[in-house]
């Protein structure tokens, strides 16, 4: 009877523990989301504003998210498209070739070019960061209820 409970505790601990995982994943994406849009912003206005080069604007750049996740120190080292390649964000399926498009065409070409793809670019993130958020908080509620539900239906079924 004893080994039953204990199974009992283990099954809802990992199913309450899978919820947090999951939500721990969708803020996380959020929130890398958010960094790449506003380190997209930022160069944007440092070309149109001081047509700096691509490597004084991410040397001086910081995004302690983007730091974190190991992006703008591969983008100081090497460049912006080997950070991409080897340290991909975390993002929405929607957004994967926009910001692959904007790697690859950004810093060739005239700054009138570049602006526009900062611009498409930017305006892309704002419609997903906007579903984003409208859908984050269900997601959250989602995340936390079903997998203990269907724990607790599976232990009603076994025991």
């Amino acid at each position: 009877m004893i080994l039953k409970w204990i199974g009992a505790g283990i099954l809802l601990l990992s199913a309450v523990g899978y919820g947090w995982v999951k939500i721990r994943e969708e803020r996380r994406r959020a929130a890398q989301t958010e960094a790449a849009q506003a380190m997209i912003g930022e160069i944007r206005e440092q070309i149109a504003y001081f047509m700096k080069p691509l490597p004084e604007i991410f040397a001086a750049y910081r995004h302690p998210v983007l730091e974190e996740c190991g992006f703008l120190p591969l983008c100081r080292q090497e460049n912006l498209r080997a950070a991409w390649e080897k340290a991909p964000l975390c993002l929405p399926e929607k957004l994967m070739k926009v910001t692959q498009d904007f790697v690859g065409h950004i810093g060739g070409g005239y700054r009138e070019d570049v602006l526009r793809i900062c611009d498409y670019t930017l305006e892309q993130y704002e419609k997903v960061i906007r579903e984003m958020h409208s859908e984050l908080k269900n997601r959250e509620k989602l995340y936390r209820t079903i997998p203990p539900l269907l724990a607790v239906s599976v232990l009603l079924l076994l025991i």
